[in-house]
């Protein structure tokens, strides 16, 4: 499907300035559409953004020559998640400060048009803070279209099928809103809910099936 939309409505939204004392962050974005490319920019990002040598790696670089190892991992719904993991023959120094350092990583490319539902600059604030408090993992970094993220070694991607974690995801989530992050805070004064929802009924009030006829025919007749 396609989604009719200003131009100003379709950029990808700015890197957070806010952030930008405690992140690492480019403005360069991945190439997610041509696989090859894709691979080789997911290393640029890792390798540029934290390096592991002092050698220069460019946008250029054959990933031969890349300080990490690329492991695709599943089970993001609209992201492409790495894991990027040093090579065996880099030398970490224990001394180096664990919250910030580079033994693992997770690179999240955002998915195309993403951003037209989602509000990435608020939710990379969101992400920040709730890391810093300790609910989640810690955002290392930004790039123009997704993040680096803190690796859990001991975590797994949970299925919406799998029951048996239900209780415990109650929990979790009874608890994350028991938080009250600095950023919710500041905007209690005002509901975002309507602003959202109108939003949301102007992309799909503008929506076009070009290469499906029975959907955009079944689109056509709903009442808007």
């Amino acid at each position: 499907a396609e989604v009719k939309l200003d131009a100003a409505k379709s950029q990808s939204p700015p890197i957070v300035e806010s952030l930008s004392n405690n992140l690492a962050q480019t403005k360069f974005k991945i190439n997610y559409k041509d696989k090859e490319q894709l691979i080789k920019d997911v290393h640029y990002v890792a390798n540029h953004l934290f390096p592991l040598k002092d050698d220069e790696y460019k946008q250029d670089t054959d990933i031969s020559k890349s300080n990490y190892k690329l492991t695709v991992i599943q089970g993001g719904i609209t992201n492409l998640l790495y894991l990027m993991t040093p090579n065996d023959d880099i030398k970490m120094d224990d001394k180096d400060d664990k919250d910030k350092t580079l033994k693992k990583l997770l690179v999240r490319v955002y998915g195309e048009n993403t951003e037209v539902l989602i509000n990435r600059e608020r939710e990379e604030k969101l992400f920040n803070e709730l890391g810093e408090l300790g609910f989640g993992p810690r955002m290392y970094g930004l790039f123009g279209n997704g993040r680096l993220e803190q690796w859990y070694d001991n975590a797994s991607t949970l299925l919406l099928h799998e029951r048996k974690h239900c209780k415990k995801t109650c929990g979790t989530l009874a608890e994350m809103h028991s938080i009250r992050p600095k950023l919710c805070k500041d905007e209690e004064s005002e509901s975002s809910l309507w602003t959202i929802v109108d939003k949301w009924f102007d992309i799909a009030s503008n929506v076009e099936f070009k290469d499906d006829n029975e959907k955009q025919t079944k689109y056509e007749q709903l009442n808007w």
